[in-house]
């Protein structure tokens, strides 16, 4: 390699020696001769390009091309993000906080519904799954415990001049906002709690008024909504039952997910108003 750059250097030399030869001789003769402008044209016109000079020139062209080309891609490389970065990007309004968690977690999802009947305990439910218990109601009780969060006037000032919200009521330096994801497990504990309610008898629906079923409707849409706006591309296993004639879909998928327990713990840290996420959640019992 050392010895092909040190040829390299050498033809280089060679070139630009030659081709200071050949200028000094034309200039020279044009001094020395009379005014003859065709004449000198045709001296200037016969002083010939070298191989050598061809070669260097090309290689310099080439070592060019490839200097720009790999600049370009490292451009190109900072603007676009890191597939394997570990932070999120705060979308919309969400940049409003000063201390949000961005942080993101790699894991599989827990199996749910549709376990494994082993007698062994194998593959036990979620803590959230299930016929409600005092177990997984307390699950649903604790995860919703936060949610409705005081913000600073500065952060309530960035959601627009029309677009602010309402002070604290016991603390006018602070505005209250409700975080969407526990919206959205709000709605979810609505429906589930309807489901089964309707299943056990302790909801009828025939009485059933307007407000109950425009808040289910509004959960079931709301969440469509939601799902759709973050829209997760993550690709989900298929495998061929034949005993189904079917494909079934893997239940363990590894998503990169947002940390839900920084965010819990931001949440509850900020859960100054005396508020909850999970709101009523109305019932009309049979008679």
């Amino acid at each position: 390699m050392l010895t092909q750059w040190k040829k390299l250097q050498d033809s280089v030399r060679d070139v630009f020696n030659a081709d200071r030869i050949h200028l000094s001789s034309s200039v020279e003769k044009a001094h020395l001769l009379p005014s003859d402008d065709s004449q000198t044209d045709a001296e200037l016109r016969s002083i010939k390009v070298t191989p050598q000079h061809k070669y260097v020139k090309r290689t310099l062209n080439i070592i060019f091309v490839l200097s720009y080309g790999l600049l370009f891609w490292l451009y190109i490389c900072t603007l676009r993000p890191n597939r394997n970065t570990k932070e999120v990007i705060l979308l919309g309004n969400e940049a409003i906080y000063d201390d949000a968690p961005t942080s993101l977690r790699t894991f599989p999802f827990d199996r749910a519904g549709f376990h494994r009947k082993d007698g062994t305990n194998s593959d036990p439910n979620t803590p959230f799954e299930g016929r409600p218990n005092e177990l997984n109601n307390a699950a649903w009780h604790e995860i919703l415990n936060v949610g409705m969060i005081a913000i600073t006037k500065k952060e309530n000032s960035r959601l627009g001049p029309d677009g602010g919200s309402s002070t604290v009521r016991n603390d006018p330096k602070h505005h209250v906002v409700l975080l969407a994801v526990f919206h959205q497990l709000h709605c979810l504990k609505y429906l589930r709690d309807l489901i089964y309610d309707l299943r056990d008898g302790t909801v009828v629906p025939e009485a059933m008024d307007d407000y109950q079923l425009m808040h289910g409707d509004h959960c079931i849409d709301y969440l469509r909504q939601s799902l759709m706006c973050h829209g997760d591309l993550t690709p989900i296993v298929q495998t061929w039952q034949p005993d189904l004639h079917a494909y079934a879909a893997s239940q363990r998928t590894v998503h990169q997910c947002r940390n839900f327990d920084e965010i819990w713990d931001w949440a509850a840290g900020r859960n100054t108003t005396g508020l909850r996420a999970d709101g009523r959640h109305e019932k009309h019992q049979r008679d």
